[in-house]
């Protein structure tokens, strides 16, 4: 019995007790499974991160849900979202049917502003920020709170013809943009006033809606 004892016991300096290192490995399992049973709820799919932002000592992500509209994507902490999740906002795989929606969007409103920009115009549009990621892959020089780049940094966009930065009239004059082109992305937020029919015939304020941009100066 002796021998049995002190296997499974090794005696501490001091005036500690023993430690039974059985007992241990007993409390362990239970607390594990305490912890499984306390995180078991529904689990949603991401399909996508849509930003990240600094609250105190951690980051929150803005997660858009599969089978939920835009409108109802939800701040989540990263310590609530797995490795996989947390890496595909840095490096996103974003469909190539959303790229491309996205670049054509981006040409109509360029070439629509360089044809009526004045000096310094600001033109705003609509535009995924994680094909944003996609696209320029961590490319520009900041300024201030503004981004700056080159004619070049544009060549992963889908379907961008080689004038797509200016517009000319049949005598040859026209406009273009001069380089390097300032962007800021940007996430906002579309101001509604709207109430909604709650439970127990409350009313409520209608959720918010989330807009996705990127703004350029011309």
């Amino acid at each position: 019995m002796a021998a049995n004892s002190c296997a499974t016991k090794v005696q501490t300096r001091g005036f500690l007790p023993a430690i039974s290192y059985a007992s241990l490995n007993n409390l362990t399992f239970l607390n594990n499974i305490r912890k499984r049973k306390r995180g078991k709820g529904k689990f949603y799919e991401v399909e996508r991160v849509i930003e990240k932002r600094k609250r105190q000592h951690t980051e929150e992500f803005l997660i858009r849900w599969v089978g939920y509209p835009l409108w109802q994507s939800s701040w989540k902490h990263d310590f609530n979202l797995n490795d996989y999740t947390l890496r595909s906002y840095e490096d996103p795989q974003p469909p190539m049917e959303r790229v491309e929606r996205c670049c054509h969007s981006f040409l109509l409103n360029v070439q629509s502003g360089v044809k009526s920009s004045g000096v310094d115009a600001h033109v705003q549009v609509p535009f995924d920020l994680d094909v944003w990621r996609y696209l320029f892959k961590g490319k520009g020089t900041a300024n201030g709170r503004w981004l700056l780049f080159e004619r070049e940094d544009f060549e992963r966009f889908n379907g961008l013809p080689n004038h797509w930065y200016y517009c000319l009239n049949q005598h040859g004059e026209g406009k273009a943009i001069g380089f390097p082109i300032k962007l800021k992305p940007y996430l906002t937020k579309a101001a509604t006033k709207d109430y909604l029919s709650g439970e127990n015939g409350s009313v409520v304020k209608a959720q918010t809606i989330i807009v996705k941009n990127f703004q350029y100066t011309l």
